[in-house]
């Protein structure tokens, strides 16, 4: 292992999963790839479960420009982190934190902090009068005593990770008539799906095994969809300019394909 050869190292945290190379985002964390080369910087691509405190130093893949591939090695750790580590299951999060915790007690840099989950995003949002009127009611799913009074009141309701993205393990749910509800959404490997139960018992069974642990946000169903039916939601990027002002730098609308 060459201490020196990555220079200035930005490391970019990532949850472990199959395939090659094991993480999601690749042609993202590749594009910054490419451009941090430009600017002097290296960027390294690796698990919290990747470190190896003795020598302070992480196993993870750095992209080659002249290849164009991906390859594994070992490196020192980066004097800038940037985690974009993203949470499945319970006994995921409670080991990554750790590692992540430990990472901070050392002088590296961390980019942007955590704010703890879709709720505390929505809370955070709430304490502005402006935005206050747009936020839809929500609340932390804790089972049949949540959910059933708004399937009462509004014949459906959506579940989604309080940690999740791109649509993975989102839930809708459904009341019919004669006491049975119709289940529609996406696995954790955002694979369509769709469910019926005859009863709120069978529901809860399969809403237990379905979960499993993970902290879910309840919210009402919005229909956002386009004229010919298609999903969509709007991307507004807000970033800080050199002299520490938010400032509005990119919108875009996100338009799902049919079905």
């Amino acid at each position: 292992m060459n201490h020196d050869r990555c220079g200035r190292r930005m490391g970019i945290l990532a949850s472990e999963r199959e395939g090659f190379p094991p993480f999601g985002e690749a042609e993202f964390y590749r594009r910054l790839a490419v451009f941090a080369q430009k600017k002097g910087l290296s960027v390294c691509v690796f698990s919290p479960l990747a470190i190896h405190w003795s020598t302070r130093s992480a196993t993870g893949y750095t992209y080659n420009t002249e290849t164009k591939e991906w390859r594994k090695e070992t490196f020192p750790l980066p004097h800038i982190v940037y985690d974009r580590c993203l949470y499945s299951h319970k006994k995921q999060i409670s080991a990554y934190r750790r590692q992540i915790a430990k990472l901070r007690q050392l002088n590296i840099l961390f980019m942007g902090s955590p704010m703890g989950g879709k709720l505390n995003v929505l809370r955070a949002l709430s304490a502005t009068p402006a935005l206050r009127p747009h936020i839809p009611p929500s609340l932390s799913f804790t089972g049949a005593e949540s959910l059933l009074p708004w399937l009462a009141r509004d014949g459906s309701v959506l579940l989604k990770p309080q940690n999740g993205s791109h649509g993975r393990g989102i839930i809708r749910i459904a009341a019919e008539g004669g006491g049975g509800f119709s289940v529609t959404g996406r696995d954790r490997n955002n694979r369509g799906f769709h469910s019926r139960f005859a009863s709120d018992k069978r529901l809860f069974a399969w809403l237990a095994e379905f979960i499993k642990g993970c902290r879910y946000l309840q919210q009402p169903f919005l229909q956002l969809s386009s004229r010919d039916g298609r999903a969509f939601d709007i991307r507004v990027l807000m970033q800080k300019d050199g002299r520490g002002i938010w400032q509005q730098t990119g919108m875009a609308v996100r338009i799902g394909q049919p079905g």
